[in-house]
């Protein structure tokens, strides 16, 4: 289990309506998974000012970072910049964002200056963070190019969105030893409450209420933990928060939910449910 920081430095999330955590909200957090047992954080600098808000308790994680790819910032100092925030001296893994907006030159630079970050000591695991199948398969083309293959990936994946089941990328890099990283796992919040006014009346979603209602009493967040538990080639699962109490239940849920699949009768094929960058449309 990973910790998601989002929240750390913006109201992020569609069912989130508490907004950024407050201070105490953010120690209570760090302290309580410290107590169990989670140590690993993913954090950015587009997270408004998480960094800053994680510096004290640095020396007590490993760390997860992203630099963007169409940021005009060389990617190393992106790097560079983000370790001096947060008061470390590298990052266990490094992925990409916005891979998906680059042409096919900057897809090479953005390959050749994380590889030269990591000769350098600033990351241990070069990855990118994914939102397709294509995404994942054309940046290992470029690493590949380069002699490397990616050390970390994080894409999304839940009861719903099935891209990433059988992706032969996916077993390749699971066989290679790479960082795997499932996030998503309850799409916002729109898995954990089914009076949601967004998609209200998708049949998508629907059909998914179905399968949680046949599971009773279990939980909708005991159905998706137990969903991403049973994916074998997952190393990782990263979770987001906005309240301490939800990461109690969280840390609740994880432990004791059993790993099970919901059927693929569950998958969604529809984009504009399924990528959140779609929803203000």
């Amino acid at each position: 289990l990973v910790l998601g920081t989002a929240q750390f430095g913006d109201g992020y999330g569609i069912t989130n309506q508490r907004g950024r955590l407050s201070d105490a909200e953010v120690a209570g957090i760090l302290d309580l998974a410290l107590e169990s047992g989670v140590t690993h954080i993913d954090t950015a600098a587009v997270y408004g000012d998480a960094l800053q808000r994680l510096r004290p308790w640095s020396s007590a994680f490993t760390f997860t970072g992203k630099i963007v790819g169409t940021d005009p910032v060389d990617p190393v100092e992106q790097v560079s910049s983000s370790l001096s925030v947060l008061g470390c001296e590298k990052f266990d893994a490094c992925l990409v964002r916005e891979w998906d907006r680059l042409d096919e030159a900057q897809r090479d630079h953005v390959v050749n200056r994380m590889i030269h970050a990591q000769q350098l000591g600033l990351v241990d695991r070069i990855g990118v963070a994914a939102y397709t199948h294509e995404d994942v398969c054309t940046f290992r083309e470029h690493l590949h190019r380069a002699d490397h293959e990616v050390g970390a990936l994080q894409v999304p994946s839940n009861p719903i969105d099935r891209r990433f089941d059988h992706d032969d990328d996916v077993q390749a890099l699971a066989t290679c030893g790479a960082d795997l990283a499932v996030r998503s796992v309850f799409l916002q919040g729109l898995l954990l409450q089914e009076d949601q006014r967004i998609f209200a009346s998708h049949p998508d979603l629907h059909m998914y209420w179905a399968q949680v209602h046949d599971r009773g009493p279990r939980s909708a967040l005991s159905i998706c933990l137990g969903h991403v538990k049973a994916l074998e080639w997952a190393t990782q699962v990263v979770i987001g928060v906005s309240s301490l109490n939800e990461w109690r239940q969280v840390l609740h849920c994880w432990s004791e939910a059993t790993p099970d699949l919901l059927p693929p009768s569950c998958a969604s094929d529809d984009q504009e449910l399924l990528d959140p960058r779609r929803w203000d449309s």
